[in-house]
């Protein structure tokens, strides 16, 4: 595990030094120079899709569809329990989110309708230009759904949610850096004592060290994306999915219809909870019973989906 998250850091450092916010955006770009050398170049047609952020269906192939936990589910889980206070971002940045649907109706649209231009063609699919929603935005949605429908701890009583802020990177990791030190001298001093003393303080100290842990972890990973001001145009992608509907090949969803009170509070946030309390469940099983029915342990999940997980799970 400690080889794993040493190999994780050097590819991100190593990401950032090229300029990329880390090695899966680095790897999609790799990808896209691939193609355009291997089958572009030789004279074969190429359209490349650019998703931004891949979340829950909004329509088919029903509402809050989605394949496991996806980009922004950690850490809105961890909000939603409770351990998330304060994360580097900008209020005003824009969240660029996209329903899974309009992504596959892209990618049917794309096939249905080629283009006969010799160069490749690139089409965002995301929402940040036609129908953008700012972190502040995300925050009262979510907000407003857990208000309403809050999530539950162990023992079945209701979360109480605590302010999320959004704060300047550099002021957050200063808080948190005088935070952890404060954190580990209290460490230090009960490590002292005997094991038995003081349990109440050790239980808070190490549930602080979880959570400043945490905190850096998410702000390592998140915050290319909550302080960006970047934007990514659909207009393209709009006018491909206009000409597959007047072709009547599909019924695309128009990003610019989103309504995303109804998205994020009627759609995701159910769609999430009801993920996570499987996925608690699951977890809890897996606690009483160690090994499979034949004495094998479960199987274990590796790569993307793995470390989501983990990380949902610590949150």
């Amino acid at each position: 595990a400690q080889t794993d998250a040493t190999m994780r850091a050097l590819g991100r450092e190593r990401a950032r030094e090229l300029g990329w916010t880390d090695v899966y955006t680095m790897t999609k770009s790799l990808g896209e120079r691939v193609a355009e050398e291997l089958w572009a170049a030789p004279g074969h047609r190429l359209t490349i899709l650019r998703p931004t952020i891949i979340e829950s269906a909004l329509r088919h192939p029903f509402p809050g569809w989605i394949d496991g936990f996806k980009v922004a589910d950690p850490l809105i889980a961890a909000f939603a329990k409770g351990r998330l206070v304060a994360f580097p971002g900008y209020p005003e940045a824009v969240l660029d989110v996209v329903p899974v649907d309009l992504v596959v109706d892209a990618i049917l649209a794309a096939t249905h309708v080629p283009h006969d231009d010799a160069l490749p063609r690139y089409l965002q699919v995301g929402t940040s230009v036609s129908n953008p929603m700012t972190l502040d935005t995300l925050r009262g949605h979510v907000e407003g759904f857990l208000r309403e429908h809050p999530w539950v701890d162990r023992d079945g009583a209701p979360i109480r949610l605590r302010p999320w802020r959004f704060l300047d990177p550099d002021a957050l990791e200063a808080w948190a850096g005088r935070r952890i030190d404060v954190v580990d001298r209290l460490g230090r001093a009960l490590d002292v004592l005997p094991a038995a003393t003081l349990p109440r303080a050790r239980r808070r100290v190490a549930t602080a060290a979880r959570g400043l842990g945490l905190l850096r972890q998410y702000a390592g990973i998140y915050q290319p994306y909550t302080c960006s001001h970047t934007r990514y145009d659909d207009a393209e992608t709009r006018t491909l999915l206009a000409r597959a509907n007047a072709a009547g090949f599909l019924d695309a969803l128009d990003a610019r219809e989103i309504d995303w009170a109804h998205y994020v509070r009627a759609v995701h946030m159910p769609s999430l909870t009801r993920t996570a309390t499987e996925h608690r469940a699951r977890r809890e099983a897996r606690r009483e019973a160690p090994r499979g029915s034949e004495g094998q342990r479960p199987h274990r999940r590796t790569g993307h989906a793995a470390r989501t997980s983990a990380l949902l799970a610590e949150a």
